[in-house]
């Protein structure tokens, strides 16, 4: 048919007008926007860079403080302090190696009397340094930080401590100046650092005009004590050429040409396709013929068009919905077996998991035996084919009292290499279920008595004082297995005397708990550390101690006595003592109080 008008000739014309007024609302926006946005640019990466700078500066900071805390902390350090003698081995050394930084000027130890004990620097205002920024050495209980006003630093005063008792300290000066030449500054912008009004670093040209931002430190920092604050200027120079947002800003007016364009283009547009949306309509209501449109122009065509060939595509159509169902159905099918597949693999991949954690523990445990029971026979042992073979070998025939010396220690190593053996033993009859136990009546009052004779040597050797409060024993009887329970007394009292200072008290004590007794054993000694509180009664479990004698044992003493206690349906336990110390104690069932027989008190 004959066209009238075309569609396409009346679009564009319509878009090429709408383009020409674009570029030009396009070109005049972008130099009006720049223009104002240039301050504001440049005044918010000062904020910005002043922020990060300050934030830098407090990291060093922190990061001083820290290491000052640390050495203070540090057991050469406070060894230093008791031990007189022992000052001149590492402790100069160790000054010199934490003094290498550039922004540390100095480092001076002091006793509590503000004596200086070893500083990396020769000089004799080193004390009055000390006496002026330490008032009271004793009332030291943190890191103290403090401004030099004079010599632009940063002093770190952090106390000292032996067993809580601040000992002397440790005052470190951090040249601020120095620390900041080192810090990355942008070269664009000029700094100038405050402390408390003064200037402590900086290099703005105060001469040369230019964009000025200040930042105050923030109140958790360190920086905030010493009422830091941070100027930073760039020159105008500099920010007249940063024109660098030209394109984002060319973007944005763009988008705004844009959307004026669309809101246009759709209400031309929209009288161009009201006829080809009224064709749509009749397509998706099936209205068949669906021309003619009544526009004469190519869209009367495509109506003709559609019309011949709706005819074979209804039929397609018909054809293809019942392929969609089948299909559909089958998909459905397969999702559900895929979907019970996928629950099978996630259950049978969390088994392997398990086993997979399993395995990892076993592998540990077994490590964990091997090297326990490797170094506590290995010991012993190396002990005794020593000795055995000085006296095999005669090297001590002229001295008898040396060789029993000798000989005794590898009698003492040989029980020791039996008590490892019996534990090992008795751990398995309990991991096995095999333990058994003879049940007698057992007087509370001579069990204790007992141990504490079988504990003398011990109590020697660890120069301890053994003692029990017996009016809390008399008349108490319970019933159980005397070895057994001679064996988990004999572990507390032990442990009890290994981890208590020399010349403090181990005391041994009884409490009624109606139809069950507990007998309690308390050290004085420095607790149990809080990461080992958890794993205190498991297999081969040993803490760690800030005493510095060796302890031996397997690890397995608090354990085996645990299983021993349960197996009389008893129970075991521990407590912090209220004065310090642990209270161990083992509650059993009472078999009545005893009215005949009299104790002596």
């Amino acid at each position: 048919m004959q066209l009238r008008s075309s569609i396409k000739n009346r679009f564009v014309k319509t878009i090429a007008t709408m383009l020409a007024g674009f570029l030009l609302l396009l070109m005049l926006g972008t130099y009006i926007i720049e223009f104002h946005r240039s301050a504001d640019a440049i005044d918010k990466q000062l904020h910005s860079s002043a922020e990060s700078k300050l934030e830098q500066i407090n990291l060093r900071l922190e990061f001083v403080k820290e290491q000052v805390e640390d050495l203070a902390s540090n057991s050469i350090v406070v060894n230093s302090l008791i031990d007189a003698e022992g000052r001149s081995s590492y402790l100069p050394g160790l000054i010199k190696v934490f003094s290498q930084k550039k922004e540390i000027v100095s480092v001076t130890v002091f006793d509590f009397t503000g004596k200086v004990v070893e500083s990396n620097i020769e000089d004799s205002s080193q004390s009055n340094i000390v006496s002026k920024h330490t008032e009271n050495i004793a009332s030291l209980t943190k890191t103290n930080i403090k401004l030099s006003p004079t010599e632009k630093s940063v002093l770190f005063v952090s106390p000292i401590k032996y067993f809580s008792s601040v000992q002397g300290g440790i005052l470190v000066k951090v040249d601020m100046d120095e620390l900041v030449k080192q810090l990355n500054f942008n070269s664009l912008f000029q700094y100038n650092l405050y402390m408390q009004d003064i200037l402590i670093s900086g290099n703005i040209d105060a001469t040369v005009p230019g964009i000025q931002a200040t930042h105050l430190s923030t109140s958790e920092s360190i920086l905030h004590g010493l009422q830091t604050s941070i100027d930073v200027s760039v020159p105008s120079r500099v920010a007249n050429k940063d024109l660098y947002n030209w394109i984002m800003e060319i973007g944005l007016v763009g988008s705004l040409g844009i959307i004026i364009a669309i809101v246009v283009a759709t209400r031309v547009g929209k009288a161009l396709a009201q006829p080809i949306l009224e064709l749509a309509q009749k397509v998706e209501s099936g209205v068949h013929p669906s021309g003619p449109t009544g526009t004469g122009d190519e869209l009367e065509v495509l109506a003709e068009s559609i019309d011949t060939k709706n005819e074979g595509l209804f039929a397609i159509k018909n054809d293809l919905e019942l392929l969609v169902a089948e299909r559909t159905k089958q998909l459905s099918k397969q999702a559900k077996i895929l979907e019970q597949r996928g629950d099978e693999l996630i259950m049978a991949n969390r088994s392997l998991e398990n086993a997979n954690k399993e395995l990892k523990a076993l592998d540990k445990m077994k490590d964990e035996f091997i090297s326990v029971v490797s170094h506590e026979l290995r010991t012993p042992l190396t002990s005794i084919h020593g000795t055995l073979g000085l006296v095999v070998g005669g090297v001590l025939e002229s001295d008898p009292q040396k060789k029993k010396e000798l000989l005794q220690t590898a009698i003492r190593n040989s029980d020791r290499l039996s008590n490892l053996i019996n534990d090992l033993l008795d751990y398995n009859k309990l991991m096995s279920g095999k333990l058994e136990l003879h049940s007698t009546d057992i007087y509370v009052r001579d069990l204790v008595e007992d141990m504490i004779k079988a504990s003398a040597g011990y109590v020697e050797k660890y120069s301890v004082q053994l003692e029990a409060d017996y009016s809390t024993l008399n008349n108490i009887m319970i019933k159980g297995d005397r070895a057994r329970l001679e064996q988990v007394l004999n572990n507390l009292i032990s442990n009890a005397i290994k981890y208590s200072p020399r010349g403090e008290k181990v005391s041994i004590y009884a409490e009624n708990m109606d139809a069950r007794v507990r007998i309690n054993v308390r050290d004085r000694g420095p607790g149990i550390p809080e990461e080992f509180r958890a794993r205190i009664f498991g297999k081969f479990s040993q803490a760690d101690s800030s005493d510095t004698r060796a302890r031996e044992g397997t690890g397995l003493g608090l354990s085996i006595a645990k299983g021993i206690i349960e197996a009389h349906l008893g129970k075991i336990g521990y407590e912090d003592a209220p004065t310090g110390g642990t209270i161990f104690w083992m509650e059993l069932a009472r078999d009545g109080e005893i009215s005949k027989k009299k104790l002596a008190s």
